[in-house]
């Protein structure tokens, strides 16, 4: 007789057949699922507004801390004529454009112009290009020496070469120029007025590349030798500590709408799973109603039958 065997005669039950009570699960909260998933939509909402609402702001005004307040020229006096950034178009120099369209956060041109007082077309223009690099910036200079100061460049503008100068000290090399004048005559005919002055002077520092252009009757190349210095000075001291011109940039609406998306979100998440559990238990207690109800209707007419044969 085996030990199990003995086990049943004696009374007693084998280890084995004795089970314990089953445990009661705990009936899950009814805010579970709600609160998931609005965790979830809200990380996901999260991530959603740094993917699609910032936008990049390319600020090419801050430029013009690289270039100076002041007209340099003893006839220009008072605020600059133009002062601003410009556009960088797709007949610019092709480095310039390539430049902008590949690192648009370290790519611009600005412009500050004087126009002088007391002599006549007297005009003082700084024209500054900021590349990603100065051998970028290198590649603009050679290109606007073909394309602007070469005898080509200067003949097909119509004006006469008249000689090139440079400084070593700051590494600028410039044209001086003929301007052919013109004016009107009684009978309204253009006429020729004589000639003015032009200089052309480029310095670069770092990805800067810095043009000067002076233009009137007594402009000489020692001033603008002097702006040149001046002009590398400046770079050479605030160049160093210009950053990226981008910068991200939030709008208030797009922020404000996307915001209440997210909060009906959240609300749908946290309200639609307790509307359909409503509806779920409202719809069974339906049906719970209409069997009791069919039950009954049924227990009566076979109560009335079984009444009828007896």
């Amino acid at each position: 007789m085996t030990d199990k065997s003995k086990a049943i005669e004696n009374g007693r039950a084998p280890a084995a057949a004795v089970s314990e009570p089953p445990r009661e699960r705990r009936p899950r909260s009814p805010w579970f699922l709600p609160g998931v998933l609005a965790i979830v939509v809200l990380v996901l909402g999260m991530a959603g507004y740094f993917v699609f609402i910032p936008a990049t702001v390319i600020n090419t005004s801050a430029m013009a801390r690289l270039l100076p307040s002041k007209g340099a020229l003893s006839s220009m006096g008072g605020a600059p004529a133009f002062n601003g950034s410009i556009p960088i178009l797709p007949n610019s120099l092709s480095s310039v454009t390539k430049a902008a369209k590949d690192d648009p956060g370290h790519t611009g041109s600005y412009s500050i112009q004087w126009f002088g007082s007391g002599q006549s077309g007297t005009t003082e223009d700084l024209l500054l290009y900021l590349l990603p690099s100065a051998s970028i910036a290198r590649q603009v200079d050679t290109q606007q020496q073909s394309t602007q100061t070469s005898a080509s460049a200067l003949k097909a503008a119509k004006y006469d070469l008249t000689a090139r100068f440079k400084d070593a000290s700051v590494d600028a090399v410039g044209v001086a120029y003929l301007i052919p004048r013109t004016t009107q005559n009684s009978a309204g005919q253009t006429v020729p007025a004589g000639t003015s002055r032009g200089l052309t002077l480029v310095v670069i520092e770092g990805r800067a590349v810095a043009r000067i252009v002076l233009q009137g009757p007594k402009v000489t190349s020692q001033e603008a030798i002097a702006i040149a210095k001046q002009e590398h000075q400046l770079l050479a001291s605030r160049l160093p500590h210009f950053n990226t011109m981008a910068s991200t940039h939030y709008a208030p609406l797009a922020s404000l709408y996307y915001g209440i998306g997210l909060l009906v979100a959240l609300a749908i998440a946290l309200f639609t799973p307790g509307l359909v559990r409503r509806n779920q238990e409202r719809q069974l207690q339906r049906e719970a109603e209409r069997a009791r109800y069919q039950y009954r209707v049924r227990g009566a007419k076979t109560l009335k039958r079984h009444k009828a044969r007896f």
